[in-house]
Parts: C-alpha cells; structure tokens; sequence
C-alpha cells in the first residue's frame, strides 16, 4: 500500500490581504512614533499628543484584533512555537510557506509591538503624571500620594515643634520615594524607545526578506492591501 502524503491545508479563500482598518493604523502608528521620538523632551506637547494618538491607534487595534475581519484578527496569525519554527526553517530551505495575511513569525512581531507600545504609552503617561501632574493618570497618583500642601496643612494643625519634625521627615520621605519612583518609571520609558528601535529595525529587515523570498511586495500590501501575485 502506497502511503500518502498529506494535503497541505490552504489558506481561506479571502479578499485583498489586509483591510482599510489595518492598513491605515499602521501607517497612522508609524507616524505618531516618528513624530513622538522626533519631538523628544524638547517639544513635549508634541510628544504628548503623539503619545495619545499611538494610545487611541492601539485601542482601536486590539478591538479590531479580536473583532475585525479574519485577517486582521489575532486568532488568524498569532499561531504557536512549532507553526513559528515551521515557517523560518520553510525561509531557510527557500522554500517559504504562503499566507494570505501574517505569517507566524510576522504574527509575533506585531504582538511584540504592540505589547511594546502599550507599555511605552503607559509609562509616558505615568511619567506625565509624576512629572507636570498632567494627563489621564494624574488623579489617580495625585489620590494615592498625597500632596505636600495637605501634609503641611496637617503639620501646622498640630502646632507641636516634634510633631512638625516628624512630619517634615515623612515630607523628606515621601519625596524621596516619589522621585524614585519617577526615576524608575523614567528609565523604563526610556529603555522601551531603545527597546522600540530594535523591533522596528527587525520588522523592517524582516518584511524586506520576507519579500524577497516569496516574490511579493509586503509592503506595497500594506498600502493597497494587496501584495503582487493577489
């Protein structure tokens, strides 16, 4: 008995590769990170705004992610190690698996960026919080930190020398913990814009070989939503 191959599963038929929601969100998201690491601390208002728009950009993705068309959605190109190791050693052989959408090791990347970016706006709006006492956290922080004006107010209260001392040491204490605090959230912004750098600079490098091996044009389906041979 002569055994069989088996059939190499096709991907749904569907049209066009990715749709307007995506396509325009990743051009939008590429701006606004451009933008916000242009501006810098020189132009914070800038960076801020930009800030937002990356935040809004990512919401409105997650939900297209789980609720959008199939190939916009997470559960179509988010597939497990073995699928990933599939498709790199099929790149190695020259050989490169077809998908319509993402394909396994790209699927990846777009969730490491966008884990990335949410984590860069989060700590950008703490920061803004700690820092100016601005944004959509300062509330928040202001609530759980009490302000030195409420300290002080108390201290002058009690009118007792030794109870003022002691309330200025908890005055020293807290700003010693809140400026660690902000330091800490600091260098976690920063090291995520460095972090940022390299994924892009790997999601480039990727779509350009990527493009190369299949003979498609990735990112020219990234604009008209179509890649040649569709």
């Amino acid at each position: 008995m002569t055994p069989t191959t088996p059939e190499r599963r096709s991907e749904p038929s569907r049209s066009g590769t990715w749709d307007p929601m995506v396509r325009i969100g990743h051009w939008l998201l590429a701006a606004a990170f451009v933008t916000a690491w242009i501006a810098g601390d020189e132009y914070q208002q800038v960076h801020v705004l930009a800030g937002y728009t990356i935040a809004v950009i990512l919401l409105v993705r997650f939900a297209w992610g789980l609720f959008g068309p199939h190939n916009a959605r997470f559960s179509q190109f988010v597939r497990g190690p073995a699928a990933v190791v599939r498709y790199l050693e099929s790149l190695v052989r020259g050989e490169p698996e077809a998908h319509r959408g993402h394909n396994p090791a790209g699927g990846w990347m777009v969730v490491l960026l966008l884990v990335a970016l949410s984590v860069q706006v989060g700590s950008g709006m703490t920061l803004y919080a700690l820092d100016e006492g601005k944004g959509p956290l300062a509330a928040w922080l202001a609530a759980e930190t009490p302000s030195d004006a409420v300290a002080d107010s108390v201290a002058g209260a009690r009118g007792s020398a030794g109870t003022n001392e002691r309330e200025d040491d908890e005055h020293e204490g807290h700003d010693d913990e809140e400026g660690a605090l902000e330091e800490a959230v600091e260098d976690i912004h920063e090291f995520g814009a460095d972090l940022l750098l390299l994924l892009i600079a790997l999601h480039v490098a990727g779509v350009l070989v990527s493009s190369l091996l299949h003979r498609e044009n990735f990112v020219r389906g990234m604009i008209t939503g179509r890649r040649s041979g569709q």
